[in-house]
């Protein structure tokens, strides 16, 4: 397992799981090799507190990529640091120890209060991280929307996201809608994803209900849909939008119905729209995208899912008066 995704599934279930594990095979000579005993960590190897710096700590873990590096604490461990990281949006928790070696991802348990230490320290930070994210969303969308919003989604208005729109892409987008529409919905989405299908269809009602919502589809295949990546760029390098919507609407209809026979046939990888795939794939990450399909509203505000077409309509409604 690559060290990001266990980063990723340690964020989401606080899992404990060793960051590095290994089994040392037999000696070729017929006799089993001693497993080295682990160094200890005395006090004089330490790094002097004073070094201990977030910037240390960041360059520490940077086979994690890009994090910050929100917080360092001693742990009830002696030689162990506690380290809070975000990424992508999430917490996390990381154990180093104290030459910033060694780093153990996982939960620390206290046996005697039988807590999980690592779990209370991450509940601590979303729900503070959650508490800034609703204040974020008042200020951008003036408390009488935010309030009628909350309305509208109850509980689930934690769950939506607050997302720069200045990089969305220009070109082999897919329109749905009165192209004269003043508000515009963005739709992240993958032309062989099952939920993306089933929100296409809430789309459609939508747009013949109220002339004055439009959406734009922006197209992220995903690795793991083995057409997806070539019925993007085959969308995307049609110069007639027409022929765009036309694609995207038969490979969704092939998704609903399992016709991979079509979906093969739509998938036509090329050059010209590999490089303005790569634009919208360029996007999405920049909103830190976790999944397709994710609907981005014109104030800046983002929420992942099919949502039901009742309630994305009464979202429209609330954010577009």
């Amino acid at each position: 397992m690559k060290l990001k995704k266990i980063l990723t599934t340690a964020v989401s279930l606080s899992l404990a799981i060793s960051l590095v594990s290994s089994c040392n095979e037999e000696s070729k000579k017929g006799k089993a090799e001693a497993e080295p005993t682990p160094k200890s960590v005395n006090a004089g190897e330490c790094l002097p507190a004073s070094m201990v710096s977030k910037d240390k700590v960041k360059q520490a873990l940077s086979m994690f990529g890009n994090l910050e590096v929100v917080k360092i604490d001693k742990s009830p461990i002696n030689g162990l640091y506690k380290v809070i990281i975000k990424a992508g949006g999430r917490y996390a928790v990381v154990y180093l120890d104290c030459k910033l070696q060694y780093a153990i991802i996982g939960s620390m348990i206290d046996i005697q209060s039988k807590r999980d230490l690592t779990r209370e320290t991450m509940v601590k930070y979303q729900l503070e991280a959650q508490k800034e994210k609703l204040e974020l969303l008042k200020k951008k969308l003036g408390e009488k929307k935010f309030e009628e919003l909350k309305k509208v989604l109850g509980s689930n208005i934690a769950q939506l996201m607050v997302v720069d729109l200045k990089n969305i892409p220009k070109e082999g987008t897919i329109i749905y809608g009165n192209p004269d529409a003043k508000y515009t919905v963005y739709v992240i989405s993958d032309p062989e994803c099952p939920f993306c299908a089933k929100l296409h269809e809430s789309i459609k009602e939508i747009v013949k209900k109220d002339k004055d919502v439009k959406f734009e589809i922006i197209l992220f295949p995903l690795p793991f849909h083995p057409y997806a990546k070539g019925i993007a760029e085959n969308i995307a390098s049609q110069s007639s939008m027409e022929k765009r919507r036309e694609i995207l609407d038969k490979s969704f209809q092939a998704v609903s119905k399992r016709d991979s026979s079509t979906l093969s046939e739509l998938s036509k990888g090329n050059e010209k729209g590999e490089k303005i795939i790569s634009e919208h794939k360029a996007f999405a990450k920049s909103v830190n995208l976790r999944g397709t399909p994710m609907i981005i509203f014109p104030e800046g505000i983002a929420i992942g899912g099919a949502i039901p077409t009742d309630l994305l309509y009464k979202m429209i409604e609330v954010l577009k008066k």
